[in-house]
C-alpha cells in the first residue's frame, strides 16, 4: 500500500552487520537459544546458511 503524499514513514535503524565466518566461527555453526528453544545455525557442503531447530 503507498503513503500519500507528503507523508514518509519513520526510518528504521539499520540491523547489525557480522561476517558470516566470525560469527560461526572455526566450527561453521552456533547453536541459538530463542524463546525456550534450541536452534542450530550451519553452513552446509554448499556453502549456504540454514537454521534448524
Amino acid at each position: 500500500m503507498q503513503q500519500p503524499q507528503g507523508e514518509s514513514r519513520p526510518a528504521r535503524p539499520e540491523p547489525p552487520t557480522i561476517v558470516s565466518e566470525r560469527l560461526l566461527g572455526p566450527t561453521g555453526q552456533i547453536r541459538i537459544q530463542h524463546d525456550g528453544q534450541w536452534y542450530l545455525l550451519r553452513i552446509t557442503a554448499s556453502n549456504k546458511l540454514i537454521l534448524t531447530k
